[in-house]
């Protein structure tokens, strides 16, 4: 290796500055030229930094300073001969795959897919494209010297490789790649890796995520993938804690890796290591035990809510920001669906509801929703709905309809959502998305209606409730397809809780972003509850007024017409907008006390107001979905809208509500008017004061007959 002129390692990695005395006061002094303990103490210092930023502000935080490493990393290079090459890209490996995983278990599959790359990619990362992946820091490892290597590049190497198969076996991303890399740790194994990983756990955490992944994509070698684990598993050398854990992979697996039913596992799995699972693992060990039976289920049922009420402590304690709090809750959901399923085809909503409920909050604290309408989307048969105790289809014939309706929701919104482990994709650029494509309009509407099977609602014999409650969660206009398609009305509930009373409007705040468009809706909206009798405040479009009128007990309504800009994986970069510089994140509104009293209106006339990024989780995790409750009704909107459509909907919606005295009923009746198309809005908005500006506006560029527009509209208590 080269001979660089002298110089202080914090010059070199100035970002490490911080750390660098704790880790290495030796090594802060100058930087060193014998290849172990170079490598040595920066993968040290390195790991801590990153640590500490995961710990101090998330993922966010955690990326960026990354990021800068990475580009320190490169910097020093030149600072020596090629010979040390692989030591360099070791170090980028085991900066990139932490980066990785935190993605990962955050539920963030763009991040996890670029960082997954960056880790050992020829090129530099630079968005979406071919690259040229070096597995050379995989091989060298193996083939190094202990001595050079040490535990720290091991470690990385294998929680790279646990994080590819675990995201692969996932999504469905990176296929190629993980096939190509499969037999790597059949010779890990060989080389004797358990030597020379710090734990045997992140030995068997990657051959666990190497046989899932077999499983579903290369079955035919998944029973040899999980050989090695039956083998460990019998050998007698392994602690309690790693039996634990092979023990739980094996009995809450569909696929059946052993000889054993996989319920019979479970059971036995608890009763021996019980003290050795978190509550999330015993969780899923109890599910599994009763393998789909409703009835054993409702045997277990209060230490099912035992056990979530310990994940929602644990969650807190893991979490740096509400948001992500909110990440973490949608990303591992999916342990709930078995039972979600199971109680759903017994024709128990009542149990959905309170397992569904349990996941977010205190089920104890307020009532929950009463005799809802069930809607369990990605079931077998498309879409499972319950009313009462009746459950619809009949039908049980699988449909395997969710990959179109899939590919038909990512293609519309220009996205990449997964739904559990179901489909393919591949995650898109960060940074766009979300934006509803016209083009792509029918084929989402055909692919929706299919989904949600709205024919079997026929087969209700008696009305259907006014309630809907959707689990798990899902990106699909179910109200305003219930509307077109069946003449039904319904507010989704997210809180999950029995609304209180609305309130009669008496005195309401509107506030606009002081744009043209805005002020249009809110001159006439203001001129219709003017006539009404209702008094009207316009207030300031700054963050600090708008949480001033929010927690204002005179007002029975808050009319927000402004910006909404959501982004289902950076939650960080999510807020109402208001103006320049004027914004409330997700975490300022999550943070917003609920209103007193009984039911308040809130319409959030913004773009993606009403979404939820639901990872296939509960609904909740949005702008509109975090301030709705028992005392608060939201309206907003699915994806963006043009300014022209959300200016007449406001418009068409303040009306119907100065007539009609609520709010389900409002929107159900100005939804009507926009499903009969744009001559019957024009109609009703000539009509109305002051309502002109905004009906020129609604011109025939505007397509109000295509989903993108229509669909869009959502109430949410």
């Amino acid at each position: 290796m080269s001979q660089p002129a002298q110089r202080r390692f914090v010059e070199v990695f100035p970002r490490l500055a911080d750390v660098a005395e704790d880790v290495l006061p030796e090594f802060a002094r100058s930087l060193p030229f014998h290849p172990l303990q170079f490598l040595q103490e920066l993968l040290l210092a390195a790991e801590l930094k990153q640590q500490n930023e995961w710990t101090r502000a998330g993922l966010t935080a955690l990326e960026a300073v990354s990021v800068g490493l990475l580009r320190e990393l490169q910097a020093a290079r030149a600072l020596f001969g090629d010979e040390s090459r692989l030591l360099f890209d070791w170090v980028k490996l085991a900066i990139a795959r932490l980066v990785a995983r935190a993605a990962l278990d955050t539920g963030d599959l763009a991040r996890t897919h670029e960082w997954l790359i960056r880790a050992v990619a020829v090129e530099e990362y630079c968005g979406d494209g071919e690259y040229t992946f070096d597995y050379s820091p995989l091989a060298g490892a193996l083939s190094a010297p202990q001595a050079l290597v040490g535990a720290l590049v091991t470690d990385a190497v294998l929680d790279w490789l646990g994080t590819l198969f675990a995201h692969s076996a996932r999504s469905g991303d990176l296929l190629s790649h993980a096939q190509e890399i499969f037999p790597v740790p059949g010779k890990m194994i060989s080389a004797g890796i358990f030597s020379r990983a710090s734990f045997p756990s992140l030995v068997l955490d990657m051959l666990m995520q190497r046989a899932q992944w077999a499983a579903r994509y290369q079955s035919q070698d998944a029973q040899a993938a999980a050989a090695p684990l039956l083998e460990l598993l019998d050998s007698g050398i392994l602690s309690e804690g790693d039996r634990a854990g092979i023990e739980l992979f094996l009995a809450t697996n569909t696929y059946p890796f052993a000889s054993e039913p996989q319920a019979e596992r479970a059971r036995r799995a608890l009763a021996t290591y019980f003290d050795r699972y978190s509550a999330a693992n015993r969780l899923l060990l109890r599910i599994a035990s009763c393998w789909g039976d409703s009835a054993r289920l409702r045997e277990i049922h209060s230490q099912l809510l035992e056990d979530l009420a310990s994940i929602r402590t644990e969650r807190a304690q893991q979490a740096a920001s509400p948001t992500e709090a909110l990440l973490r809750a949608g990303q591992s959901f999916r342990m709930l669906q078995p039972v979600l399923r199971a109680y759903a085809e017994s024709g128990d909503a009542a149990s959905v509801v309170e397992i569904l409920a349990a996941w977010s909050g205190d089920v104890s604290a307020q009532p929950l929703v009463q005799v809802p309408l069930l809607a369990v989307p990605g079931h077998p048969v498309g879409t499972l709905w319950v009313s009462g105790e009746t459950v619809a289809p009949m039908d049980t014939t699988p449909k395997e309809n969710f990959g179109d309706f899939l590919a038909a929701l990512n293609a519309f919104l220009d996205v990449t959502i997964l739904f559990g482990d179901q489909p393919s994709l591949r995650p898109r650029q960060r940074g766009g998305g979300m934006h509803p494509h016209p083009e792509y309009g029918r084929r989402f509407e055909a692919e929706s209606i299919r989904l949600l099977r709205l024919d079997a609602l026929s087969e209700f014999g008696t009305p259907l409730p006014d309630r809907l409650v959707l689990a798990p969660g899902l990106t699909v206009p179910v109200q305003p397809l219930l509307l077109r398609h069946r003449g039904h009305n319904a507010a989704l509930s997210v809180s999950l809780r029995e609304p209180l009373p609305v309130r009669p409007l008496r005195h309401v705040a509107l506030l606009g972003d002081n744009t043209m468009s805005s002020a249009f809706e809110l001159d006439a909206v203001t001129s219709i509850l003017e006539r009404a009798g209702v008094a009207v405040d316009r207030i300031s479009p700054t963050a600090d007024a708008f949480k001033s009128a929010y927690s204002d007990t005179r007002y029975d309504a808050l009319w927000v017409a402004a910006h909404g800009e959501y982004r289902s994986f950076q939650l960080e970069r999510s807020a109402l907008v208001l103006g320049e510089s004027e914004e409330l994140s997700l975490d300022d509104l999550a943070a917003l006390p609920a209103p007193s009293g009984d039911r308040r209106l809130l319409v959030l006339n913004v773009c993606s107001g009403g979404h939820s990024a639901t990872f296939g989780g509960p609904l909740g995790v949005g702008l509109g979905p975090v301030l709705v409750g028992r005392s608060q009704t939201v309206i907003s909107h699915l994806w963006p809208v043009g300014f022209q459509f959300a200016g007449a909907f406001g418009v068409l919606l303040a009306d119907a509500h100065v007539r009609l005295k609520d709010h389900l009923d409002a929107y159900g009746e100005s939804m009507q008017v926009v499903l009969a198309g744009r001559e019957s809005m024009l109609q009703r908005l000539a009509l109305l004061p002051n309502a002109a500006p905004v009906a020129e506006r609604l011109h025939e560029g505007i397509d109000v007959g295509n989903i993108a527009s229509w669909g869009a509209p959502t109430l949410l208590i």
